[in-house]
């Protein structure tokens, strides 16, 4: 894979730059900063064009963490750059991003739009087009201060700073899922155990239960066996009453059909007295009337009722006959009225007795009709006693069964939860081992180990180069203690034949030079387990603290490694390291705007 040319406008403090990246050679990359003089070329924006640029274009992240719109340049609302690249093929790509105002994804090849249906679906497409992801491209195309001041760190950095370059920091994910993946396990036994606890006591007390309802239940059949022969005893002897009391009701049933009727002539003839006495007291009436007129009539001086005159003597006459006729009319009339009243109410008094009998007899009947309920709720009540005695012994011989099934499935429960722990235990088992495997002791201590010499052999020939064979530097897993023993520590040994055998013992410049060819080391380490096969190499700031002959070493260094890329870009803050390159990239800063210039020497 070569890089061509990139092309960047305004990202970080980028305004815009052009540079060609292929065949380029040794290039020395130096910055200024005009905005403060004090600064020298820091902040220039150096590392900006040739790491961050690179990276941001293919990945959409920068080495130094800058993301989403902070990688725009202040006071402009949009930033762009893209990427030439050529293939193994010889095929020509082109990878454009822009951010802000108007974000973009497109990947062109040989000027054609192949991009994706969506940003996410392009940026597939490009890395399998790149072959590589963002670590391994960084640890490949960059030497620098991350890489430098490797024989000082810590065990804990070093280490991890060879799981990136080996590809294997997959392992640290891959122990924190057999970590989780355990702590579910465990948690799991956990609820196994609990299970199994609950199903064994259910099972043990279920077992005591059904021997207690048994035990029971064989008392309970002897009492409801002698229960149920008295409600049966009972039952017989309240059906012969009740067959005893119910011909009497019926008779009499048939007798009082009959009470209706008589009722009905007791109230006739009671209408019929009524109306006689009404008659009665009307005809007497008047005739009392007719009596008192026929005395007034004897009276000489009786007047007319209507006038208030004196009536003549043949009209008193003629009066006085037809009251007295009237008066004996009348007296006839109440000796019948009297007459029919008698018989009228010698047939009532008559139907009163028989209604009054019948009265007497349907009390009789009311008594036999309770007597009968009476004697037929008993006997409900009995046949009630009788069918819950039945259904009593029948529901002990459902209880003891639903007993027996719970324990059937008690034990089933037992033996399944006997079965997922043992299970579970398996599974622990296995993700401990993963989780050590895949530990710092484990596949990540074994692969560190197998390293070691490759390491130990590029440091001591870039040494060798560097420092004339007078410094030997050893890469060890272990570490031996003063007072004997060793431990699991990585360190960098560092040796000098005519000075300290630390590497803290040894001047700032030889600590320089051994720093570049540790980082060298890695840098070769990297590229031998990495798919980023790519033309240019960039060397971070690997010139400060050296002295004139340890720059002219490592330029000659790297001049030797010519064959491994096609264009070296070493960014320094030092001039005077002009004479060992053919040309220098230069990054001015003004007004907070970065630019590019180019020259040759």
């Amino acid at each position: 894979m070569k890089f061509i040319r990139i092309a960047i406008k305004d990202f970080l403090s980028i305004g815009e730059a052009d540079v060609q990246l292929q065949d380029r050679g040794m290039v020395l990359v130096t910055g200024r900063n005009l905005d403060n003089t004090s600064a020298s070329s820091n902040g220039s924006g150096k590392s900006a064009i040739f790491v961050d640029a690179i990276a941001w274009v293919c990945w959409g992240k920068t080495v130094r963490g800058v993301a989403a719109d902070e990688v725009i340049r202040r006071k402009t609302d949009c930033c762009a750059g893209i990427l030439d690249i050529e293939d193994d093929q010889g095929n020509k790509w082109g990878i454009l991003r822009a951010r802000g105002s108007k974000s973009e994804l497109t990947l062109q090849s040989a000027g054609e739009d192949v991009s994706g249906a969506t940003a996410s679906e392009t940026q597939i497409k490009i890395n399998r087009l790149l072959g590589f992801d963002y670590d391994s491209f960084v640890s490949s195309v960059m030497v620098g201060q991350g890489s430098m001041r490797f024989a000082q760190s810590s065990d804990k950095n070093q280490k991890q700073i060879l799981e990136r370059l080996l590809g294997i920091t997959i392992y640290d994910s891959a122990q924190k899922v057999a970590r989780e993946r355990l702590s579910r396990s465990k948690l799991s036994r956990q609820f196994f155990s609990i299970d199994y606890n609950k199903a064994q006591e259910r099972l043990e007390g279920n077992t005591k239960r059904l021997k207690t309802v048994a035990e029971q239940a064989e008392k309970d059949e002897v009492i409801l066996a002698k229960k149920s022969r008295y409600c049966y005893r009972r039952i017989r002897r309240l059906n012969r009453i009740i067959n005893k009391l119910k011909p009497r009701m019926e008779q009499t049933e048939s007798l009082i059909d009959d009470l209706p009727e008589y009722i009905r002539k007791v109230d006739k003839y009671g209408s019929k007295i009524r109306v006689l006495w009404q008659r009665n007291t009307s005809v007497s009436k008047r005739m009392k009337d007719a009596m008192v007129l026929i005395e007034d009539l004897e009276n000489e001086s009786s007047k007319c009722q209507a006038c208030g005159q004196d009536l003549p003597l043949k009209s008193r006459r003629k009066m006085k006959y037809e009251a007295e006729a009237d008066c004996k009319k009348a007296e006839q009339e109440i000796k019948e009225i009297s007459l029919e009243y008698n018989r009228a109410k010698e047939w009532q008094d008559k139907y009163k007795t028989k209604v009054d009998g019948f009265k007497k007899l349907t009390k009789s009947h009311s008594r036999i009709v309770g007597k009968i309920r009476f004697y037929e709720g008993d006997l409900c009540s009995q046949e009630a006693m009788a069918d819950m005695l039945k259904n009593t012994k029948g529901g002990t011989e459902k209880q003891l069964e639903e007993i027996r099934l719970q324990i059937k499935n008690d034990k089933r429960l037992v033996e399944e939860s006997k079965l997922l722990a043992k299970k579970s235990e398996r599974e622990i088992s296995r993700l401990e081992f993963w989780e050590k495997g895949f530990g710092p002791s484990g596949v990540r201590s074994y692969l560190l180990d197998e390293v070691v010499p490759y390491l130990n052999e590029r440091a001591n020939h870039y040494a060798e180069i560097m420092l004339g064979g007078d410094v030997s530097i050893e890469f060890s897993t272990i570490t031996h203690l003063q007072k004997g023993g060793i431990v699991d520590k990585f360190q960098v040994e560092v040796k000098n034949r005519h000075g300290a055998n630390v590497y803290l013992g040894n001047s700032e410049g030889e600590k320089q030079r051994v720093d570049v060819c540790v980082a060298l080391a890695l840098h070769d380490l990297a590229r031998s387990r990495s798919r980023c096969k790519v033309n240019i190499m960039v060397f971070d700031e690997v010139f400060e603290r050296l002295d004139e002959a340890g720059s002219e070493r490592v330029v000659q260094l790297l001049s030797s490694q010519r064959d491994k890329w096609e264009s070296c870009f070493v960014i320094s803050h030092n001039d005077a390291l002009e004479q060992y390159f053919s040309s220098r990239i230069e990054v001015v800063k003004k007004n907070g705007i970065s630019g590019v210039r180019c020259e040759s020497f």
